[in-house]
């Protein structure tokens, strides 16, 4: 390496490491920003934040307020405000993503980018779409189109939760369709989501693959030694008492049965509550809370547990039948989260795509099928549309399952790959090794059997 590339490579190394801060922390960066907006938004014009758009099924929306009268939400000159702040703030949000993106090249090019940085960047990516989405809403209330039954918002942070919905839909290729782009700039804005999303989907791909092929092949990427904070602690616990440990192999071993178990358990718990619990419009229970925190809290420690154990890819845990259990745990415990949301909010929380009205109630059955339905159709990216999200709780529980469904394909098929790429590279290494061993074969010199008798009855002598 001459001394122009040394000095080059220095500078790039500078550079990363002054700003790899920003990349790790710029989408908490455009999430402040944008709350930021919407208040700056509700100090416009209050009127604001007491509309609903109700979709009319004919790409048009009917502005009501809540006690049914009709209003328009923001005058020309409120209107021109509230696009003038939402242009600003977009500006120094590009400003963060562009000046991310940057040092995240400068990290590629050196060959330090931790996963973090990608990570973060990603969800970055969806919160700048989100505000772009939004601010095409404002310029034009009719800019998107909402499928029948579909209700749009109760107030700005509802509406910002459903352009980040729509945005996690879009970057994530689930593709729901109940937020339709209709305006020519909202189209364009969905367009150039749906290009950088292959293009940020393939580089977490390919960083995941080269990661689990170092980890399974002992190579320079291992798991950090930790030094602090919870690992520790459960590190020390399973140090002190060993039977700690045994339980924890035997969770990793049975995390589906297990999980399914305890969910099946607080079903029954609801049920023998009572028996009509599954079958009301909505219902609010101090039960459906707990239930529904006990759900969440299983979700999070199935998830960081995955988490821990991917770092250490080349340990005896990691195999494809628990990434496989684990991710038909998240299926299941999805499944019990949204069903707890439609037993609290009733039919205010999920849209079901069935014949009868909306205010009919239904059987178990039929709410836990569609709730499964619709965990395992947005868990697979499928995005069929006959189930969506309506209230803002439920947009928000949809796009963390969304994300996990993209950590989860990079997991379990960078895994894959890396086991496939390990097993065709020891192929090629043994039939490399018998190529060379009958090429030393082949080219000694070969001695007559004259030659030979000749040479052993000398030797005798």
């Amino acid at each position: 390496m001459s001394v122009s590339q040394m000095e080059f490579r220095s500078k790039l190394e500078k550079w990363a490491s002054w700003g790899l801060p920003v990349t790790k922390v710029s989408w908490l960066i455009l999430l402040a920003l944008q709350i930021l907006s919407c208040f700056l938004i509700m100090a416009i014009n209050a009127n604001f934040f007491s509309v609903q758009y109700i979709s009319t099924g004919n790409n048009s929306s009917t502005v009501i307020t809540t006690n049914g009268e009709s209003l328009t939400p923001l005058t020309s000159h409120d209107r021109g405000s509230a696009i003038a702040v939402m242009i600003i703030f977009g500006l120094i949000q590009v400003a963060v993503m562009v000046f991310a993106t940057i040092v995240l090249y400068y990290e590629i090019m050196i060959g330090m980018l931790p996963p973090m940085s990608l990570i973060s960047m990603y969800l970055g990516v969806i919160l700048l779409y989100a505000h772009l989405y939004m601010t095409s809403f404002i310029i034009d209330l009719n800019s998107f189109s909402l499928a029948p039954g579909g209700e749009f918002s109760y107030n700005i942070f509802a509406i910002w939760m459903a352009f980040l919905y729509l945005s996690s839909t879009i970057i994530t290729t689930v593709g729901l369709g109940d937020i339709l782009p209709v305006f020519w700039f909202a189209k364009f804005i969905s367009v150039a989501e749906m290009i950088t999303g292959v293009v940020y989907t393939a580089c977490i791909f390919a960083i995941g693959v080269d990661h689990f092929r170092l980890q399974a092949h002992g190579g320079k990427r291992s798991a950090p030694k930790v030094k602090f904070g919870i690992a520790l602690f459960f590190r020390a616990i399973r140090t002190k008492f060993p039977q700690f440990d045994k339980g924890r192999r035997f969770v990793i071993r049975w995390v589906f049965p297990l999980s399914f178990t305890l969910q099946l358990f607080l079903m029954l718990m609801l049920y023998a509550i009572d028996s009509h619990v599954f079958e009301k419009a909505s219902a609010s229970n101090g039960a459906v809370i707990l239930v529904m925190i006990l759900e969440i809290l299983q979700f999070v420690i199935i998830v960081f547990m995955t988490l821990s154990l991917v770092r250490q890819i080349n340990t005896s845990f990691v195999s494809p039948g628990f990434l496989f259990q684990s991710y038909l745990s998240t299926c299941t415990l999805f499944a019990g989260i949204y069903l707890a949301v439609y037993i609290a909010a009733g039919h205010r929380s999920f849209h079901f795509n069935r014949d009868d009205s909306p205010t009919d109630s239904i059987g178990i059955a039929e709410t836990v099928g569609e709730c499964v339905w619709m965990s395992i159709v947005m868990m697979t990216t499928t995005g069929f549309g006959d189930v969506y999200p309506i209230h803002p709780i439920a947009r928000l529980l949809v796009i963390v399952q969304m994300l996990c469904s993209v950590f989860y394909s990079v997991v379990i098929l960078g895994l894959g790959m890396a086991h496939v790429m390990g097993a065709l590279s020891t192929i090629r290494d043994e039939k490399k090794k018998l190529a060379a061993q009958q090429q030393q074969r082949t080219s000694q010199p070969q001695v007559s059997p004259v030659a030979r008798d000749t040479s052993l009855q000398l030797t005798s002598n």
